[in-house]
C-alpha cells in the first residue's frame, strides 16, 4: 500500500499601508511526522504554526524551526473525499498573527499537530523559487495558511499462498471505496471475513461488491494495527470443524462500515477445506510512504 502526503504554505502581509504581500511554496514533511506514534498517520490535524529566521534548508530530519521567532494556534479544517484509487483527506490550517505580534525578519515556517508533533518546515520563497526575507514591523499583520493533504492509494497485485502444502496464486484487490475515512493501515483493519463459495466473476479495483449476492461463511479474523498505523496484520485460523467448503475467495470485512468488505483475496485455483485440515492465513499489509 502506498500513502502520499503533499503540503504547501501560503504567507501573506499585510502592510500598515494596506499593501498585502502574498507568497505560496512547497513544504518538506520530516520523517518524525510519519514514523512517531502520534503522528500525522494517525493524528491528522495541524493545530500550531510557527515562524522563524532560519536560513538552513529544510531537512527531513528536523524537529523544529532552525531560530524560532513566534507561534499562533491554528484554525483547522478537514475534508474527505473518496478519489479514483484512494481515500483523500485534506487539513486547511490557518493563523493569524495579531498586527505587530511578529516584529523580526521571517524566513522559515513550521507545523505542528495537536500531540505536538513537527509535521513540516520550509524556507520561504517566491514563485520561482528564489529565497525571501519578510521584514515584519509594529503595524505589519501576518497571516500563514498551511494546507497539508493525505492520501491513501487502494492496491491490486498477485501474491502466492501455500494452502494444505500447495502453492496458491492469489490476488488481492481493493473493493467497495470510501467504506471508511481512514487515510492509514486501519483502513483495511477486518475483524471477520466471509468465504465466498462460488465463482465471483471479474473484479475491478474498487468495484462496489456485495457478498450478498453469493454463497459464503462468515468466520472471525483478527488484527493488529502497528503504533504509527503503517502497518495492519491480519489473522484467520480456521480449526478442523471450521468452514468446510470450497474457497473461491475472502472478502476482509472492516470493523465499522456495517461489515462491508475493503478487500478480496481471490484464488486463481478454488480449493476445498475438509475437516481434517486447519488452515491458518496471514495477511500483512505495510504503507510505504512518500512525498508528491
Amino acid at each position: 500500500m502506498r500513502k502520499n502526503i503533499s503540503g504547501k504554505y501560503k504567507v501573506s502581509v499585510k502592510r500598515h499601508t494596506g499593501v498585502v504581500e502574498n507568497y505560496a511554496f512547497d513544504n518538506l514533511i520530516v520523517d518524525s511526522a510519519i514514523a512517531n506514534q502520534n503522528g500525522i498517520m494517525k493524528s491528522i490535524d495541524i493545530t500550531s504554526i510557527s515562524v522563524g529566521s532560519g536560513t538552513t534548508p529544510a531537512s527531513v530530519l528536523d524537529t523544529s524551526l532552525e531560530a524560532f521567532v513566534a507561534s499562533k494556534a491554528a484554525t483547522s479544517v478537514v475534508s474527505y473525499s473518496v478519489i479514483s484509487g484512494g481515500n483523500e483527506q485534506n487539513i486547511v490550517a490557518t493563523s493569524v498573527f495579531a498586527v505587530g505580534a511578529v516584529v523580526d525578519t521571517i524566513t522559515e515556517v513550521g507545523s505542528s499537530n495537536s500531540n505536538g508533533v513537527f509535521v513540516s518546515r520550509a524556507l520561504l520563497g517566491d514563485i520561482v523559487g528564489n529565497p525571501v526575507s519578510l521584514v515584519l514591523g509594529a503595524l505589519d499583520q501576518l497571516t500563514v495558511t498551511y494546507e497539508l493533504n493525505l492520501r491513501l492509494d487502494t492496491f491490486d497485485f498477485t501474491t502466492i499462498i501455500n494452502i494444505k502444502g500447495s502453492d496458491k496464486n492469489c490476488r488481492l484487490v481493493t473493493v467497495n471505496p470510501g467504506t471508511t475515512q481512514y487515510v492509514n493501515a486501519q483502513n483495511f483493519a477486518a475483524s471477520s471475513v466471509e468465504v465466498i463459495q462460488e465463482d465471483i466473476g471479474a473484479i475491478t479495483q474498487d468495484q462496489t461488491f456485495n457478498t450478498n449476492a453469493f454463497a459464503k461463511t462468515v468466520h472471525a479474523s483478527s488484527y493488529t494495527i502497528n503504533s504509527n498505523a503503517t502497518e495492519v496484520s491480519i489473522s484467520i485460523d480456521m480449526q478442523p470443524a471450521d468452514v468446510n467448503v470450497t474457497f473461491y475467495a475472502i472478502s476482509f470485512r472492516t470493523f465499522i462500515g456495517s461489515g462491508v468488505g475493503v478487500f478480496l483475496l481471490i484464488f486463481d485455483i478454488p480449493f476445498t477445506k475438509t475437516s481434517a485440515d486447519q488452515i491458518t492465513i496471514d495477511v500483512v499489509l505495510t504503507l510505504s510512504t512518500g512525498e508528491v
